[in-house]
This record gives structure tokens, C-alpha cells and sequence, in this order.
């Protein structure tokens, strides 16, 4: 027993244990304050991340707005287009119906086109 406390009194005597002790106690002061920064630096990345995240949803939404409009433009196009080949077709149809209408005779005082003069007689 008298070896133990000899050998504690040389060790506190001598400051080891004390040495030892410190150093330990500034290994977990070093090692909190690494963990610290660490968690900060999560933190700040996990808010740019948001922040990106963030701006890239409203690049995303100004791009889905330009979209939209481009479409509704292509839209508005393609339902004038629809309307204008019935309006040619329907003007086709008209000129094809004045043509067969037409009377062929030039010299005539009573000029009357060939299928109303039958449709007359006819009657």
C-alpha cells in the first residue's frame, strides 16, 4: 500500500497526473469545439442548399410561366389556322358554285345561268 501512495505522491508530486488530466480535458475541449464548427458549417450548407433550392423553384416557375404563354400563343394559332382553312374552304365552294353558275352565254339579253333557266322551266 505504501507503494501505491509512493508512487501517487510521485505522480501528483510530479505533475504527470495533472499533465495527463489537462490533456485530456483539452482533447474534449478540441474535439467539442471541432463538432461545433462542424455542426455550423451543416447548418450554413443546409441553408444554401434552401436558398438554391429556393431560387432554382422560381427559375423553374418563370421558365413554366414563359412555357405557358408560348403555348397559349401556339394555341391561338393553330385555332386561326383551323379558321382559316374553313373560311378557304368555304370560299372554294362558293367560287365553285358561282363558276357552274355561270352562264355561258355572252350575246344574250336575258342572261340566266344554266341551272336556274332549268330549275325555271321546270317550275
Amino acid at each position: 500500500m505504501e507503494t501505491v501512495l509512493a508512487i501517487l505522491a510521485a505522480a501528483f508530486g510530479s505533475g504527470w497526473a495533472i499533465q495527463i488530466a489537462f490533456y485530456r480535458y483539452e482533447k474534449r475541449k478540441r474535439k467539442a469545439e471541432v463538432e461545433n464548427v462542424e455542426l455550423d458549417l451543416n447548418t450554413k450548407y443546409d441553408e444554401l442548399q434552401e436558398k438554391r433550392l429556393g431560387e432554382a423553384y422560381q427559375h423553374i416557375d418563370r421558365l413554366q410561366r414563359v412555357v405557358n404563354s408560348e403555348r397559349d400563343k401556339w394555341i391561338k394559332l393553330a385555332n386561326e389556322v383551323v379558321l382559316l382553312k374553313e373560311e378557304l374552304l368555304n370560299e372554294r365552294e362558293a367560287k365553285k358554285m358561282a363558276e357552274f353558275d355561270r352562264c355561258t352565254v355572252s350575246n344574250c339579253d336575258k342572261r340566266t345561268p344554266p341551272r336556274k333557266s332549268v330549275s325555271i322551266e321546270n317550275k
